[in-house]
């Protein structure tokens, strides 16, 4: 048994498609009525709405989409501020802090030194 070939369209140009193309055309064979030619219109003009919408729907997608990433690089710029300001808090106190304590530290060290001192006047 022989394989069967697959169909295989005209290609563009052929005097098969040349034929259609000339019957749909001319205009005195057409076989429609009235009727079918104000359906085709609406049909078309629907077809043309539907269009418009999506294209709308999608110009407004796009700007919305753009509005969001907006608001989404002045979130990141007003945290990247906060997080500066609050670093710089924090280390501010946090040296602050150590200074101090350390400050604290000798000065208490050293007023017991003093006092031993006093209390004891010929050791040092």
């Amino acid at each position: 048994m022989k394989p069967l070939k697959p169909a295989t369209p005209s290609p563009v140009g052929s005097r098969k498609n040349s034929i259609d193309a000339v019957d749909f055309q001319n205009n005195s064979h057409q076989p429609y009525d009235d009727a079918t030619l104000g359906t085709t219109h609406k049909l078309l003009v629907e077809i043309r709405n539907l269009l418009r919408a999506q294209f709308r729907k999608e110009a407004d997608d796009r700007e919305m989409a753009d509005e969001d990433e907006d608001k989404k690089r002045d979130w990141k710029l007003a945290a990247a501020v906060i997080d500066r300001i609050l670093f710089i808090t924090f280390s501010t106190l946090f040296v602050g802090g150590t200074i101090i304590f350390s400050l604290t530290f000798a000065i208490i060290f050293m007023h017991t030194i003093n006092l031993h001192n006093e209390d004891h006047p010929g050791h040092k």
